[in-house]
């Protein structure tokens, strides 16, 4: 009986890291109302530019050493969110292919091909 309860113990915490639960909110709260789509900030950025926007669609290319940035897809294309260095908040590593909700600034570092949004905070929906 003690070795069942040890397997069931190891099973229990070896699989709960392993489908860990990354839903939830992180850093500030998403209050704009609006969603915007990814595509018609990249078709035309100047009329985004420095302007806080919503944007929902499905995380990929987490940033795997912090989860400090990560792109984000809908329907109509993709953008870079930055999460500046983690310094507010961070994702978790495993959220790629979670759809989300993402609240953030449009910004151009380096010219039209740079338009990336610095996030103030993301809600992760689930798969």
């Amino acid at each position: 009986m003690k070795r069942f309860i040890y397997l069931s113990i190891i099973f229990f915490f070896t699989t709960g890291f392993l489908w860990e639960d990354v839903t939830g909110k992180y850093g500030d709260p998403v209050t704009v109302i609006e969603k915007t789509s990814i595509g018609a900030i990249t078709k035309e950025p100047e009329k985004y530019l420095n302007k806080t926007v919503r944007v929902e669609g499905e995380l990929f290319d987490v940033c795997q050493d912090m989860g400090c940035w990560f792109s984000i897809k809908d329907s109509t294309g993709a953008i870079y969110v930055d999460l500046a260095m983690g310094i507010k908040f961070t994702l978790p590593k495993k959220s790629n292919g979670y759809k989300a909700v993402v609240q953030g600034l449009v910004t151009n570092e380096g010219g039209k091909t740079a338009i990336k949004i610095k996030a103030t905070g993301t809600e992760i929906l689930g798969k």
